[in-house]
Order: C-alpha cells, then sequence, then structure tokens
C-alpha cells in the first residue's frame, strides 16, 4: 500500500510541473525608438510603440530589436516567471539585462526581476492589412523591407506603411497605407514597355505583322511589352521575312527582303511572230535575253535591268529593259523595246 502511495505522489507532482512549464510569461519590451521591430528568435513578434507586451512560453529567448538607421540591440534571457521587462536603447550603447538563472527542478521562491517593472502600457492594436495584384508571386515590401509574395496577408500593429508591390518585367505598385482598421487593397501591376523600331531596307511600305496581327508598314515603331514575338515582313515581289525576337528592352530590327521572279511574256512584230509560229522557218527567228537564246516567248527573271536581243536572218534588233519587284511585264519589239 505505501509503494502504491508514493507512485501517486510522483504523476500529481510531475502533472504539477507540467501545468506550471506550460504557463504563459508577460514580457515586454520597451524601446527608444517608436516602431522598432521586435524579433524573438529570429521570427519577427512585432513593433515597438514604444513598447510591445506579448505572453510567451517559459524557455530560452535571443531577441533583437532593430530598426533601419540605428544599432541593433540583441541579447539573450530565459523566460520562467511572469513579469519581464527588457529595455532597448537603440540610440545608443543597448543595456543588456542580466538574464535570471535557470528555473530549478522545484520553484521554491518567486525571482525578483532585474530591473523595475514600469507601468504596464496599454496592448499596441493589430490590424490586418491584405493584399493581392493582378499576377500571384509578385514581392510586396514593407517601410523598405521584404515581407511575402502576393496575395498577402499580415497582422500589423496601427501606424503608416509604405508599401511596395515588384514584379521582373512590370513597373512598381506603391502606396502609403494608414493602418488604423482591417485593410485590403489590390495592387494592379503594368507591363514595362519598350520601343521597337522595324524596316524592310530596301523595299517601301512592306507589311509588318506581329503573331500574325498587322500591326502596319515598314518603316515601323511602336511600344511593345516584355515578351517573345514572331514576326513577319511581307511585300509583293519579295520573299516573306519571318523572325522570332525577345523583348525585354529597346529593339531595332532591320532587314533586306530577297526579290521573287517576274513573269514576263515577249510580243514579236507581226512577220517575224509568223516565222516562229512556223516549224519550218522556226530557226531563222532567234530571242535571245541576256546572252542566252530562249526557246518560249514567256518565263521567269529576277527584277532587275535586262538586255533582249532578236535575230533574223540578217537583221538584229536588240535593247534593254526594266523588270520591276512583283511586277509581271510585257516586252516588246519595235522602233526599240518597250516594256508594259
Amino acid at each position: 500500500m505505501r509503494k502504491k502511495i508514493i507512485i501517486a505522489s510522483l504523476i500529481l507532482l510531475a502533472l504539477g510541473s507540467l501545468a506550471f512549464a506550460q504557463a504563459k510569461v508577460q514580457l515586454t519590451v520597451q524601446c527608444d525608438q517608436t516602431g522598432a521591430k521586435v524579433y524573438l528568435n529570429d521570427n519577427l513578434a512585432g513593433y515597438t510603440s514604444p513598447y510591445l507586451s506579448l505572453s510567451i512560453f517559459p524557455g530560452n529567448y535571443t531577441i533583437r530589436v532593430v530598426k533601419d538607421g540605428f544599432s541593433e540591440y540583441r541579447t539573450n534571457f530565459t523566460a520562467f516567471q511572469s513579469p519581464i521587462t527588457i529595455v532597448a536603447h537603440l540610440g545608443g550603447s543597448p543595456q543588456t539585462p542580466p538574464a535570471p538563472p535557470f528555473p530549478p527542478a522545484t520553484p521554491v521562491a518567486p525571482i525578483t526581476p532585474v530591473v523595475p517593472t514600469p507601468p504596464a502600457a496599454p496592448p499596441t492594436p493589430i490590424y490586418q492589412l491584405t493584399i493581392d495584384a493582378n499576377i500571384d508571386g509578385a514581392r510586396v515590401y514593407l517601410n523598405g523591407s521584404y515581407a511575402g509574395i502576393t496575395p498577402f496577408s499580415a497582422s500589423l500593429p496601427k501606424g503608416s506603411y509604405s508599401i511596395v508591390v515588384r514584379l521582373d518585367g512590370y513597373e512598381d505598385y506603391s502606396r502609403t497605407v494608414r493602418l488604423s482598421s482591417a485593410y485590403h487593397f489590390r495592387a494592379t501591376l503594368t507591363p514595362l514597355q519598350y520601343p521597337v523600331y522595324i524596316n524592310a531596307v530596301n523595299v517601301s511600305d512592306a507589311s509588318i505583322y506581329r503573331d500574325y496581327t498587322y500591326v502596319g508598314t515598314a518603316p515601323y515603331r511602336g511600344t511593345w511589352s516584355l515578351g517573345s514575338y514572331l514576326v513577319r515582313i511581307s511585300a509583293p515581289g519579295y520573299a516573306e521575312y519571318s523572325e522570332r525576337i525577345y523583348v525585354n528592352g529597346p529593339v531595332n530590327l532591320q532587314v533586306s527582303l530577297s526579290s521573287l521572279a517576274v513573269d514576263f511574256e515577249i510580243k514579236l512584230p507581226e512577220s517575224f511572230s509568223s516565222s516562229w509560229k512556223k516549224l519550218g522557218k522556226f530557226n531563222e527567228v532567234e530571242v535571245y535575253l541576256d546572252g542566252m537564246r530562249l526557246d518560249s516567248l514567256r518565263g521567269k527573271a529576277m527584277p532587275g535591268t535586262h538586255r533582249i536581243t532578236l535575230v533574223y536572218r540578217d537583221l538584229r534588233l536588240e535593247g534593254d529593259f526594266q523588270l520591276l519587284p512583283g511586277k509581271p511585264a510585257t516586252i516588246e519589239f519595235s522602233l526599240g523595246v518597250n516594256v508594259y
């Protein structure tokens, strides 16, 4: 029977110790700067205004108090029994209160705080800030510090916040919010625009297409968003040019279109034409284009200047003519060479 009583007493003592270990400790951080960030074990716990009151579980902690333009305050302490007050001076040398000793296995007496406890400050109001954007994954910065990505939500103390929503390839979205209640807004990000110049240097008024959509004639100037595009340039009498470009800055695309062969037809004088058609007299009439004898009065030739020669017995006629890109031509002998 005595053994059972001892076991029961040990169980009750263990339960009591567990309940004591889980009791929260009241922590007050007093700072000479308003709006400083307070980190417990590198986790953001809140902002000073100038006090920050927290309830924490017993244990060992590292506390950091930081604010841009001031020296960082850092110290270690053991949370055992309420209340604990830490005074952080950011304007000068930090004052580090000595940490209380580790609690004994069984508490025997209250531990007197090292630093006198100031009058309890009213808790700082905390409000919900929610930000979403037309593109998820945009980075959110609060007062110049990275805070998360969209969609974004955080519980913050009352105060004024400078907010920037940023995404590569888009213009920054900036806004200042005075947080005095739950606040939600949507950031609309606008793609960055870059100047684009496209020209066919040997053809005027060539048609320009972007991803199969007509955008204008050469020389073309426009403003395009960041991205990849298929550019096509076409003009009558020329082979179509196509190229995929990636716009991540100003673009200057200048190309020379390749000419296509032009259809032509040769008209002979009536007296020569009849000889051409008669098989027996075919060899009496000879027609040459750029020195090469033709076996047909129809054909194709590249745009440019050409020489045509007609030989009939002792008669020889020749002259130069011009073929234009994309324009079929009719070549006729008379006193000279005419092209229609």
